[in-house]
């Protein structure tokens, strides 16, 4: 349990993965089981336990062949640490000694019903759960699944009801859809479904072990933020560095993924800005937020390397200028949530307003903004949109807005989320 929870929290921290990293040397790997045994297609995890500030020193991954080997490229060869994974099998962790460049690695297999299912993937443990009934099973799946791994050991620890009802509404306060008869069932189920499935582990399904496809992949990571952070977009820049939005901090985190200097660019306060913005309600009870813009996607100009970073709780579209790490912050003229953005050809900025029903476009040439109203698909959109500006307001103000009723299909809020330009320029959106 300890090495499962050590690992969850850092991959936590953890959310940008390349396939290149820079190399300084190779270390050999061996890995059998304890007749011998060579185990092809174990996961080989080079760890790095030196900490540089300004820097995040890689982790990086591959798989044993048919025969039990694999090379491992890394940076560095002092104050390592591996760990080799596999299932079926106990985790092994093992330390470097000073430049040790080859290594020998025994797995043994568990032996246990209970640490068998200890060891399977949490979606195993999400497909064991019983909610009498799969319609509303499969609501749970799409509505907290979609951003939460269900079935992980934090999730599956004991909570009270009060506790389940108290994270409910902390999801549902930043945008879940759950209907309103799943959030009264929901802590009953959890409580009773990981309780039984805790007291019975044979319950929990086998799942298909890594096979030839995972030999030859190769995988980086890098740890970016801290336990506040919440790390959304990425985008790889034309120049090969890489940036990542700290959602909840209001960071913009640049990377180097060759030498693996890191630099965070903190979007400025503005007079009058408020803590979580214009819908500072829905983050009131969220611990350790220090949003005021609310970074969450990004795109790049081709013109300049300039990148574009919409604000969602703050209704802004940022500017980043790389060359002198400086901010430029536009207020928008009106509607709520600038989500998804992408640039155009004539280098002009388009994205989503997911709570408003509009797409809007920045034309930088003009410093003019535009917004296309979409229409409706109900009457209760419509009031719903009508009804907006009064809804924000209370919010604000504290009242729990996010208890309105919600249906199975969240009608009445028709939120444009995703958006993407066409090479002919035609601007292309989805709608959930």
């Amino acid at each position: 349990m300890k090495i499962h929870m050590k690992f969850i929290a850092l991959i936590s921290a953890v959310t940008l993965m390349s396939a290149s990293a820079f190399s300084a040397s190779d270390i050999s790997v061996v890995v059998t089981d304890t007749e011998g045994k060579a185990m092809p297609h174990t996961m080989i995890t080079i760890i790095s336990n030196d900490e540089k500030a300004g820097f995040s020193l890689p982790e990086n991954t591959a798989f044993t062949d048919a025969n039990g080997r694999v090379s491992v490229s890394v940076s560095q060869t002092e104050g390592l640490s591996l760990r080799a994974r596999k299932s079926g099998y106990y985790d092994a962790n093992i330390d470097f000694t000073q430049n040790q460049t080859e290594l020998t690695v025994t797995i043994e297999a568990i032996s246990t019903i209970a640490d068998i299912a200890e060891n399977a993937p949490a979606n195993a443990w999400v497909a064991a759960l019983d909610f009498g009934d799969a319609h509303l099973k499969e609501h749970f799946r799409l509505q907290c699944s979609f951003c939460h791994q269900q079935g992980s050991p934090i999730v599956r620890m004991d909570r009270t009801e009060e506790e389940w009802a108290k994270i409910i509404d902390r999801m549902l306060r930043y945008g879940s859809r759950l209907m309103m008869t799943v959030q009264k069932k929901l802590p009953d189920i959890l409580i009773k479904e990981h309780k039984r499935l805790n007291e019975n582990p044979a319950l929990i399904p086998t799942t298909r072990p890594w096979g030839d496809e995972v030999e030859g992949a190769k995988i980086t990571e890098w740890k970016l933020g801290d336990t506040s952070s919440q790390l959304h977009d990425v985008f790889l820049a034309t120049t090969g560095l890489i940036y990542v939005g700290d959602n909840l901090q209001d960071n913009l985190i640049e990377l180097d993924p060759k030498t693996g200097r890191t630099i965070t660019h903190k979007i400025p306060k503005q007079k009058g800005d408020e803590l979580g913005g214009n819908i500072g309600g829905r983050l009131k009870n969220f611990p350790g937020v220090g949003a005021y813009v609310g970074l969450h996607s990004l795109d790049e100009s081709l013109t300049d390397g300039h990148l574009f970073l919409t604000g969602s709780d703050s209704s802004r579209l940022v500017e980043f200028a790389p060359e002198s790490g400086k901010f430029t912050q536009y207020d928008l003229p009106e509607g709520f949530y600038p989500h998804t953005i992408r640039m155009d050809s004539k280098d002009r900025a388009w994205f989503t307003m997911a709570v408003s029903n509009q797409i809007a476009v920045f034309d930088r040439a003009q410093t003019k903004f535009t917004f296309y109203d979409l229409p409706t698909r109900s009457f209760k959109e419509k009031m719903t949109i009508t009804a907006l500006p009064l809804i924000m307001k209370l919010s604000n103000m504290g009242m729990d807005t996010h208890d309105m009723a919600v249906d199975e299909t969240s009608q009445g809020l028709p939120l444009p989320y995703g958006i993407d330009i066409a090479p002919d320029d035609t601007v292309w959106f989805t709608r959930l």
